[in-house]
């Protein structure tokens, strides 16, 4: 994995992405990231590969995927996508890699910290971490509230409640994980006073 957080393998680059606007402005990555308004901390355990819904087509991730594209293009330059799993890494391509390992969410927002106050932070997750205990205390680390749509079962979605609550944020549950509603609950949380 190189510095930037992608591989050879990461050839695409999502429209309105940051590596797409510093390609776009021929200006360093490390600039375009200082316009950043938004960060999307994305869960890409192995779990988020489960079909959406019960009658789903497209797993929790591709789901998520569309709701990032679709997210980019409305707002250039203005997101860092971030994943994790038993791992964590910038996407400035815009697009989080396939799913794979655990859900270390306490790593995650460790490294997404830095960004406390100066963007909104918004967790896309099915809310099953490895140690909630670790995530807790990661996030009463933050000053900022933290957002966080639940994508998938019940009982990700009440510890995912109970995280988001903790730092004043709003959880918004989406049980069938659609890329529409994913979109539309974060553009709701965007608009939120002082979310």
């Amino acid at each position: 994995m190189s510095q930037t957080g992608l591989t050879k393998q990461d050839s695409k680059i999502v429209k309105g992405s940051l590596s797409d606007i510093a390609a776009a402005k021929n200006i360093p990555l490390a600039e375009a990231i200082l316009d950043v308004d938004y960060v999307a901390l994305v869960d890409i355990s192995y779990s988020m590969d489960e079909l959406a819904g019960r009658e789903g087509t497209a797993s929790r991730w591709e789901q998520m995927v569309a709701a990032l594209n679709n997210l980019q293009i409305q707002n250039p330059g203005k997101w860092l996508v971030v994943e994790f799993s038993t791992n964590v890494a910038p996407r400035p391509n815009g697009e989080p890699s396939k799913p794979n390992g655990s859900t270390n969410l306490s790593y995650g927002l460790d490294f997404v910290l830095p960004f406390d106050g100066f963007a909104q932070i918004f967790i896309i997750s099915d809310g099953e971490p490895d140690n909630p205990e670790a995530a807790l205390t990661a996030a009463m680390k933050f000053r900022s509230k933290l957002n966080v749509i639940a994508v998938g079962n019940a009982a990700g979605s009440e510890f995912l409640k109970t995280l988001a609550a903790a730092t004043g944020g709003i959880t918004i549950p989406i049980k069938e994980a659609q890329a529409r509603l994913i979109t539309d609950g974060i553009k709701l949380l965007m608009e939120a006073p002082n979310a």
